[in-house]
C-alpha cells in the first residue's frame, strides 16, 4: 500500500510539473504583457557624427494594467555612461516614446559605440523592450598638423585672452594638478591626468566658469542623476568648436549644482554658446581635492586629440 501511495504521489507531482511547463510554454508563445512597436531605428546602424537624423519613435502597450514606469537612454558601451536619460510614470496602458524625440539627442553624440535602451514596468514587473547597439562614426574632420592647426591656433604671447581660447575663469587662480603624469596627492592622478586643475587658496568654490570659445554644447552631465552620484567627473559640460576650419572640444568638470537662470542645463545640447558665456560654477562634485575646475582641450572629435591645455595660454 505505501508503494501504491508513493506511485500516486509521483504521478500527481508529474502532472503538476507538466501543467506549469505548459503554462510556461504558453507564456513564451504569447510573450510579455508589455510590448514596444515601431522601435527607434538604430540597430546596428553607423550614424554620421554631428549629422544624425534619427527620430525617436515607439509605442509601449500594456495588457495587464497601467504602465508604471518608462525609461529610455543612450548608453556609452565603453564607459557605461547614461546619455540623455528620460523616465516617467505614464499611469496609462500606452506611452508614446516620440514625446522624447527632442530630448534624446543622437546628433550630439561623440564618435564611439553605444546602445539605445528602453525599459517599461507594469504589474508583471520590468521588461527591457529595446537594447539595440549602434555606432557613431567620424565625418570628414580637418586632420591637425603642427603647422596647420595647433601651432596656428595657439597665441602664447597674448596670455589668457588668446584670440582662440579665453581662460575659463575670471577670478584669481593658481594652477593645481598638471596635465599628464605627475605626483599629485589625489590617488587617481598618480599615473595620468587628462587635463589641468585650477584652484586658488583657500577656495574658488562658486566662481563662474565660462566657455573658452564660441561653440555648440555637446553634452551636459548632471552628476546627481547618474549612477547614484559616483562618477568621478561630477557635473560636467562638453563644448565643441570649429575655429579656422579645425574642430576642437573643451571639457569643464566638477561643476557645482546648476542654476537654470545662469548656467548651461541638461537639455541645452545642440544650442550655441558664446566665448565668455557662463557654463556653470566651480564646485567639488565627483572625486577631487576640494573645490576646483578640471578642464581639458582636444583637437578633433571628443574624446580624441587631448592636448596640454596650457599650450594655449601663457
Amino acid at each position: 500500500m505505501p508503494i501504491a501511495r508513493a506511485s500516486i504521489f509521483v504521478q500527481a507531482w508529474e502532472a503538476v510539473v507538466s501543467f506549469f511547463s505548459w503554462v510556461g510554454s504558453l507564456f513564451g508563445i504569447c510573450g510579455s504583457t508589455l510590448t514596444l512597436t515601431n522601435k527607434t531605428d538604430v540597430k546596428d546602424k553607423k550614424l554620421p557624427y554631428g549629422n544624425s537624423s534619427v527620430t525617436v519613435t515607439g509605442t509601449i502597450t500594456s495588457t495587464n494594467g497601467n504602465i508604471t514606469n518608462v525609461y529610455a537612454a543612450i548608453i556609452n558601451t565603453a564607459t557605461n555612461d547614461e546619455l540623455y536619460p528620460k523616465s516617467t510614470n505614464p499611469r496609462s496602458t500606452t506611452f508614446n516614446l516620440g514625446t522624447w524625440d527632442s530630448a534624446i539627442k543622437f546628433s550630439q553624440l561623440a564618435v564611439g559605440s553605444y546602445k539605445f535602451v528602453v525599459k517599461a514596468k507594469n504589474a508583471d514587473g520590468e521588461v527591457t523592450l529595446q537594447d539595440d547597439p549602434f555606432e557613431v562614426v567620424g565625418a570628414a574632420v580637418t586632420t591637425p598638423t603642427p603647422d596647420a592647426s595647433a601651432a596656428k591656433a595657439r597665441n602664447k604671447t597674448s596670455g589668457k585672452n588668446s584670440n582662440i581660447f579665453q581662460w575659463p575663469l575670471t577670478q584669481n587662480f593658481t594652477l593645481g594638478c598638471p596635465y599628464g603624469k605627475h605626483t599629485c596627492t589625489w590617488p587617481s592622478h598618480n599615473t595620468s591626468h587628462t587635463g589641468r586643475d585650477v584652484k586658488s587658496p583657500p577656495s574658488i568654490g562658486g566662481a563662474a566658469v565660462t566657455a573658452m570659445a564660441d561653440g555648440v554644447i555637446q553634452q551636459v552631465y548632471k552628476w546627481e542623476e547618474h549612477n547614484n552620484g559616483v562618477d568621478a567627473r561630477g557635473n560636467f559640460v562638453i563644448v565643441r568648436h570649429t575655429i579656422g576650419g579645425i574642430e576642437y572640444w573643451t571639457l569643464y568638470q566638477h561643476l557645482s549644482s546648476r542654476n537654470s537662470a545662469t548656467d548651461v542645463m541638461p537639455g541645452d545640447e545642440g544650442k550655441t554658446i558664446k566665448k565668455g558665456q557662463q557654463i556653470g560654477r566651480v564646485g567639488h562634485t565627483g572625486s577631487g581635492d576640494g573645490d576646483h575646475l578640471h578642464f581639458e582641450v582636444g583637437v578633433g572629435i571628443y574624446p580624441n586629440g587631448r592636448e596640454e591645455p596650457m599650450n594655449y595660454f601663457n
